[in-house]
């Protein structure tokens, strides 16, 4: 069966019962889901924004305390998109997607859903969101987006 035929299947949610804010991509790249881990692209700047935002260094720390200082601060990940057929770790090669139903998840305290780019807001509104979480949307951390924002400067 060629790669591109085989469903490919997300990370599970990172929150817990404190978590206010939740971060939501696509669905996880190639090389995220390889070492089941969010954002583990290199050239993705989630971490880097993250860390200003948070005001702590989360690019020379190893995932694990990334995750816990993440969740220290009431923020969370996961994606919009549970499974798909996928041929790159491009959006715009997902086909078939099935997505997450966020009312599932245990977290009382969430109050938002930040999409981290255009294309997972468009998709976190085919999701099921609690009635009284609200959606939003942040720039893309993608470094393919980014440096795209200097050139209008």
């Amino acid at each position: 069966m060629k790669e591109f035929n085989k469903i490919k299947k997300g990370l599970g949610p990172i929150c817990e019962e404190a978590t206010q804010v939740l971060i939501v991509g696509t669905f996880p790249s190639e090389n995220s889901l390889k070492n089941n881990q969010y954002y583990n692209n290199p050239t993705n700047q989630f971490w880097k924004l993250l860390s200003d935002m948070l005001r702590s260094d989360l690019i020379k720390i190893d995932y694990d305390k990334r995750i816990k200082i993440l969740l220290d601060h009431n923020f969370g990940i996961w994606d919009c998109i549970s499974r798909c057929k996928r041929k790159t770790s491009s959006d715009s090669k997902i086909i078939n997607p099935s997505f997450n139903d966020f009312s599932t998840l245990k977290c009382p305290q969430l109050k938002i859903i930040l999409g981290n780019s255009d294309k997972s807001f468009n998709y976190l509104k085919k999701c099921q969101i609690p009635k009284n979480v609200k959606m939003g949307k942040l720039i893309s951390s993608s470094i393919m987006i980014n440096s795209q924002i200097g050139k209008n400067n």
